[in-house]
């Protein structure tokens, strides 16, 4: 097992500087006195047969030390208590859990992952690392590989996951204690993990107390949780400012109508920018404005990832806006993205720019609706850089740190590793705010959201940008909807789009200022995407690579060619609307086949299938709907005429569809190699699918009462679900890159591990290179729906 998403064992002095060295004399050696009881009971601990016995003896210690340290703190017994993950996929028991500072006092049972600050997990005999043998260096360690030890990797893992959704902190910190007396201190951020080399609690009894102290009396901090690795640039309001806020958004009667969206039980301030432009056309400025972000309503969407972007998108309403008659109401996206991506900026305002000059030759009211109808940035920062003159915040907390031994940091294949796996931290400032398409309510507005996201993503296209992702997470209903039910969606997302060789012209062109684009590269070779939506010739491509679980895969010839193209994310509507189809509506068959497998297989073999047989479902009940799912699938099948190959795609050759007139979707086509069947295959196209899609829309009575019902798997199902949830999230977000391991974005590494509901590993199933978060990702942005992918 490949685990490239740890960095290395450190001495414990080495590991404890880099937490700061501000400590208090007596309040350590207070601390340190406090271990006493521990040592008191250090035979008794040393003989013990089990982890029960080492749990009574270190929760009293702990406790002792818990009154030398923040108000509030208090370490808990939850050996036999299930605390829930914030997105009710994976549950743990924690063995000790550590709560934050000022922490109303709680029992085990009333504790949520949000009232955790760290974990201590009890491990009768097992050690995660062992020597490294292929180590010139003493002291180099590397995970051991056994199933035990694994399976406790597993158990840690999961408690930082858990602390790092609940708290949104830039890195968080567990405990391991193993072996009745020793122990280990993990750091996880969003690319990695390393850990002390094991001490003795006993022998050495001012370790801990030590850890501790600095862990909840971080040096230079202003973070509301006062612990090392919180955000210093969240804060909570108090009840003045909850009343001044929220009175500011009930100035819109939407929001005003519905208390279910402002809440502000778990309201923060968050610091973001917004770009505000001074004076008109091109003669004017733009200038960066620092605002405090009111969040209100609970978090839209958490990425469920460990090693990923984790993104939180947030409802928010500015501070210098509670003036305004009515206050704009934004989304703001906190994200991980990895330090080689362009920003996601550059997109939305090359988009921004695009529609703008569309709009100057394009005159009629439907075409200015549909431009209009995009999602829309307003600012965009990235706190790793130095801001202190903008924001003040720490620079250094806002970059991850890379799996590499810091003996090798200057060497080829550190910097090629810090390239593609090292994180930085960016916010962006949205409109409009969103709404998850799970809550439809009805099939046909259901449809015509799609419908308007595909017309969006084919004018992004032929401007010179493709997508890449196209997912349930990255098509969206507006909140507030729309007067024209035609154009309330919107495609977002653009954090894994590229540039076509049309688009890096027109880039370099219209922002010559910014860091100029270049010619298509190897980035478009990526297999990028969300796994339940990727189209079926990229899960083929990917599943030739899996089993090589490497970093870089080499590009066979066969591969030269082959390019991350239109059709693919054309198809990905299809898996889109089909996923939403099963789960939410009545029209399709649900069985064990058609959903489970069909979408959580990561190989082609499933999808190829699916499409070749007929459409399974009750086309009697929504004519409409169905009639469109089975003209889509039926278009797929041209695009994969049986049998199965691995032959390149053609262009189609059908007449244009579209509302803007012209169509240019093999703009940035490759050129194919010879077919390997004898049935030609036809490139999916927007214009076709639009087109059918229009035909279906006007041409069936739809029903006006089928709003989404709710998705629950069968108890048979249970179990699957299970460790389909576990494998999907812990380590991973999206996928994408040549590699093959889950929980990257091209040639970023992660933990690769299948494992039973017991979190024992099961044989290893081909996995795609995968950036980060979400496969599939819990990304939408209303209405606190998040994805269950």
């Amino acid at each position: 097992m490949v685990l490239k998403n740890f960095a290395e064992t450190h001495p414990v002095s080495e590991f404890l500087s880099v937490m700061g060295t501000d400590d208090i004399g007596d309040k350590i050696s207070a601390m340190v006195d406090a271990a006493s009881t521990l040592q008191a009971e250090g035979q008794k601990l040393r003989d013990a047969k089990k982890e029960s016995g080492m749990q009574k003896p270190l929760v009293e210690y702990l406790q002792l030390v818990a009154e030398h340290l923040p108000e509030g703190t208090q370490f808990i017994d939850t050996s036999h208590t299930v605390i829930r993950s914030l997105d009710g996929g994976h549950y743990t028991k924690p063995d000790v859990t550590g709560t934050k500072p000022e922490t109303i006092k709680k029992e085990a049972k009333d504790l949520r992952w949000p009232d955790a600050g760290t974990v201590f997990e009890l491990k009768y005999k097992v050690d995660i690392f062992a020597p490294d043998p292929d180590s010139d260096k003493e002291g180099d360690e590397k995970v051991n590989g056994s199933i035990e030890s694994l399976k406790a990797l597993v158990q840690v893992a999961k408690n930082a996951r858990s602390l790092l959704m609940a708290s949104g902190s830039a890195h968080v910190y567990v405990v391991t204690v193993f072996k009745l007396s020793l122990a280990r201190i993990f750091r996880f951020d969003r690319s990695s993990f390393c850990a002390t080399r094991p001490f003795d609690l006993i022998d050495e009894p001012s370790i801990l107390p030590t850890f501790l102290w600095r862990l909840y009396n971080p040096q230079n901090s202003n973070t509301f949780t006062r612990m090392v690795g919180a955000d210093d640039t969240i804060s909570v309001p108090d009840d003045e400012d909850k009343k001044k806020m929220i009175a500011a958004v009930h100035k819109h009667p939407f929001y005003r109508d519905h208390a279910d969206l402002t809440s502000t039980e778990e309201s923060l301030w968050i610091l973001a920018v917004r770009s505000v432009k001074r004076g008109d056309g091109d003669g004017g400025t733009c200038e960066v404005q620092v605002v405090r972000c009111f969040t209100f309503g609970g978090v839209l969407s958490i990425s469920d990832g460990l090693f990923s972007r984790a993104t939180r998108v947030y409802r928010v309403v500015l501070e210098q806006d509670v003036e305004e008659e009515y206050p704009t109401i934004y989304a703001l996206k906190d994200a991980w993205p990895q330090r080689f991506r362009r920003p996601e900026v550059d997109f939305y305002d090359f988009i921004a720019k695009h529609c703008e000059e569309l709009a100057k030759r394009k005159t009629s009211e439907d075409t200015r609706l549909l431009l209009d109808s995009f999602a829309k940035c307003h600012g965009s920062v990235f706190l790793s850089e130095q801001h202190q003159e903008l924001l003040p915040c720490d620079d250094s907390l806002h970059r991850t740190q890379p799996p590499v031994k810091s003996a090798n940091i200057d060497t080829d294949e550190a910097r090629e590793t810090l390239k593609n796996v090292a994180r930085r931290h960016a916010r962006l400032l949205l409109t409009p705010v969103g709404a998850p398409l799970n809550g439809f309510k009805t099939t046909k507005s259901l449809v015509e959201v799609i419908y308007n996201a595909m017309e969006q993503h084919r004018i992004v296209y032929n401007a010179g940008i493709i997508h890449r992702d196209v997912s349930e997470g990255n098509v969206l209903f507006r909140e507030v909807s729309s007067s024209r039910p035609r154009f309330s969606g919107f495609l977002v997302d653009w954090d894994y789009a590229e540039f076509t060789d049309k688009g890096v012209k027109q880039f370099n062109e219209w922002f010559k200022g910014r860091k100029q684009a270049v010619e298509v590269d190897k980035n478009m070779k990526d297999m990028t995407g969300t796994f339940p939506f990727m189209a079926i010739e990229l899960l083929r491509r990917q599943a030739t690579h899996a089993l090589g679980n490497s970093t870089e895969v080499p590009v066979t010839s066969n591969q030269q060619s082959f390019i991350h193209g239109a059709h693919h994310d054309v198809e990905s509507f299809y898996w889109l609307l089909t996923w939403i189809a099963i789960r939410h509506t009545n029209v399709l068959i649900e069985d064990h086949l058609g959903f489970r497998n069909l979408f959580e297989s990561r190989d082609d073999a499933h999808k190829h299938t699916w499409v070749h047989k007929n459409t399974q479902g009750y086309p009697a009940l929504n004519p409409g709907l169905y009639n469109v799912l089975e003209a889509f699938r039926a278009e797929v099948v041209r695009q994969y005429p049986a049998p199965r190959t691995t032959a390149a795609l053609d262009t189609d050759s059908e007449v244009p569809f579209s509302l803007l007139g012209d169509d240019d979707d093999s703009s940035s086509e490759p050129d194919a190699p010879p077919a390997e069947t004898s049935i030609p295959p036809v490139l999916l196209r927007h214009a076709t699918i639009l087109k059918l899609m229009h035909r279906d829309l006007h041409g069936f009575q739809w029903p006006t009462d089928d709003k989404a019902t709710e998705f629950v798997l069968r108890d048979a199902d249970a179990l699957d679900k299970q460790r389909w949830e576990l494998q999907r999230s812990l380590f991973s977000d999206s996928v994408t890159g040549s590699g093959a391991t889950i929980g990257s974005k091209r040639g970023s590494t992660a933990l690769d591990l299948d494992m039973n509901d017991e979190g024992k590993p099961l044989k290893r199933r081909a996995t795609a290179s995968g950036p980060d978060e979400e496969s599939p990702r819990a990304t939408t942005r209303g209405n606190g729906s998040k994805t269950k992918k």
